[in-house]
């Protein structure tokens, strides 16, 4: 590794735009935006993927459940009251649609009430 009196630095440019993050963390997706809608007593289902194997399943459910441990935390905390609970849930067949399997969150009675 060079030592830092060897790197040339270059010359200071003015005007270069900053460009867009690229996502990570506190990033609001669809699914944190969807969380943050939940009132107590709602609930909202995620289907997975037909043909999915069981760790693609467990993979989605610790993501959301990654999803909403770090809402709790961004922000200095303005989410950390809310309580969730996340079930594996599946549906039923119709005659218009076949039977699929989820998982479904719900928004519980708050920790502070």
């Amino acid at each position: 590794m060079k030592k830092y009196e060897e790197l040339n630095p270059g010359s200071i440019e003015k005007g270069i735009p900053v460009p867009p993050p690229r996502g990570g963390r506190g990033k609001i997706n669809p699914l944190k935006e969807r969380i943050i809608e939940l009132e107590v007593g709602d609930s909202f289902y995620v289907e997975f993927p037909p043909d999915s194997s069981y760790i693609v399943k467990l993979r989605i459910r610790n993501n959301m459940s990654t999803s909403i441990q770090r809402l709790k935390t961004v922000g200095g905390g303005t989410y950390a009251g809310r309580k969730f609970t996340m079930r594996n849930w599946q549906t039923e067949a119709r005659e218009d649609s076949p039977a699929t399997e989820g998982c479904r969150i719900w928004r519980i009675e708050d920790r502070n009430t």
